[in-house]
């Protein structure tokens, strides 16, 4: 099949590239790979779309397995010119498609605007070229193009087969990380990161595997993505997509989804991931909105869920500090950082929103957040000291503080736009994703926004009938047993 091809193929890749920068002792051929990795991407979306996907989610998911496997062979270290593949592969498919992605905007004029809009703020926030200019742009930028040029070239493939994608890469994705969590379990983390060289990845130098949960420290698991609060960020997206997609199922995929279900709570749970359970409240939260509210009154889902979320974390904060914690949250958070990691990121949320409203077009796209605190000389992107000021731990507050109140509400404006355009099921899974960047800056990474992307893509402009409730997959062809004929053109 091409698409078990893909997937090799992205593995060898990963292999290719930590074997030329082992033996030259040379970044160079891993940047040359880079470009490789574009042009396979762009071939593919030109060819087959669905291979292109699958393609793509191999490199983000697989990464931290296919380059520790690697690594143990050929030894050294992978850098960002070994894990930024899945960067590569994105940015080739959205250059190549770029003609699609203008005809797709261009009838749908407020969604075209908005997408405009919030590009021209995150390019006017260009100050200066540092690498972790480069890093806030994939973040802030490439999720979304991605996600309107996948959009676009779906666009013609039927509900059925999309849905059918979605439900089977969900299934599949969440049974590889279940596995990836069982095996760590068993043979313990510290023989599990060795085995995997996961000291000499630089993508995992936020490595962290404990955490404290009201108050108790406990231990967390990041499978074969070794980066536990990814694991468990990645696993809450596909119980969210499943979620998404349940009524529209058999009742044979809905026994398979239930337990694929299952699977992604046994990982949020193993890698202690807070903000995954908040990810599932959002999302039902969202949800049950859009069951109650019709028309226009959506654009209100994606920022009530931000205010829900927030809350929520707000309330968790109280419920381990008590209510004298309140006044301080909200006058100098950082004096509540101690303890539990959510105090980091909600001090990363108020600080970074608090200085963009004092600096309405920010101070400089790549200037502060904690990426920028895992990369090399990391007081050359501070203008002013305190990198907790700069929106650390918080993807919509590094986002604030980098470009702007201005660009943030923009980008609000456009994750409302494309709601609108991709359906009651596109508005949920924005909300839930979105909401959840309030508090982890990984949200926005490729990593994560991948399996997000599944559901938001996959399950966009779907006949809307009863939602999360009983239903059916309506197709032209029919009842469900009938083949479904796709159209010579679609790509697929």
């Amino acid at each position: 099949m091409p698409e078990a091809a893909a997937v090799v193929v992205a593995f060898l890749l990963y292999g290719v590239s930590t074997a030329l920068i082992s033996l030259t002792d040379s970044t160079i051929p891993g940047y040359l790979v880079l470009v490789a990795v574009a042009v396979i991407s762009a071939l593919l979306a030109l060819w087959r779309i669905r291979v292109f996907l699958v393609f793509w989610l191999a490199l983000a998911c697989f990464q931290g397995a296919a380059v520790g496997l690697w690594l143990a062979v050929f030894g050294g270290g992978a850098g960002l010119e070994v894990t930024e593949m899945k960067t590569a592969a994105a940015l080739g498919m959205v250059v190549v498609t770029a003609p699609a992605i203008w005809r797709y905007l261009l009838p749908r004029r407020a969604l075209l605007i908005a997408v405009v809009l919030f590009v021209l703020s995150v390019m006017v926030s260009l100050r200066a070229f540092i690498p972790a200019t480069l890093a806030y742009g994939r973040n802030f930028l490439l999720p979304v193009l991605l996600m309107i040029a996948l959009v676009a070239a779906f666009e013609r493939v039927p509900a059925a087969e999309r849905l059918r994608l979605a439900f089977r890469l969900s299934g599949a994705l969440s049974a590889f990380l279940l596995l990836g969590s069982v095996i760590e379990t068993a043979v313990g983390t510290t023989a599990w990161r060795s085995f995997f060289h996961a000291e000499d990845i630089g993508a995992l130098s936020s490595l962290s595997t404990t955490t404290y949960v009201l108050g108790v420290e406990v231990g967390r698991v990041g499978g074969f993505i070794l980066e536990p609060v990814n694991a468990g960020y990645m696993a809450a997206g596909l119980a969210v997509c499943l979620l998404a997609a349940a009524d529209r199922l058999s009742r044979r995929e809905r026994l398979w989804c239930a337990a694929a279900l299952v699977a992604d709570g046994v990982v949020i749970l193993a890698a202690s991931a807070k903000n995954g359970l908040l990810m599932i409240l959002a999302f039902i939260f969202a949800a049950l909105l859009l069951k109650l509210i019709r028309g226009g009154w959506r654009a209100l889902v994606t920022p009530l869920t931000w205010l829900v979320s927030f809350l929520a974390v707000v309330s968790y904060i109280v419920l381990l500090r008590g209510l004298s914690a309140l006044p301080v949250l909200f006058t100098d958070p950082a004096k509540l950082i101690g303890g539990d990691s959510t105090t980091v990121h909600m001090t990363g949320l108020i600080e970074g929103v608090s200085r963009a409203i004092s600096h309405p077009l920010g101070f400089g796209l790549g200037n502060g957040g904690n990426l920028s605190q895992n990369l090399p000389n990391p007081g050359a992107f501070a203008e002013e000291p305190g990198w907790l000021e700069s929106g650390g731990e918080s993807g919509i507050g590094a986002m604030a503080f980098q470009i702007g109140i201005v660009g943030a509400v923009l980008f609000l404006y456009l994750l409302v736009r494309m709601g609108n355009a991709w359906g009651v099921r596109s508005i949920a899974l924005l909300a839930a994703w979105s909401a959840s960047s309030l508090i982890a800056e990984s949200m926005f990474g490729p990593q994560v926004a991948s399996v997000f992307i599944i559901g938001i893509v996959l399950l966009a402009d779907q006949p809307e009938g009863p939602w999360l409730g009983r239903g059916r997959l309506a197709h032209a062809e029919g009842r469900r047993d009938r083949p479904v004929e796709v159209p010579a053109d679609s790509s697929i």
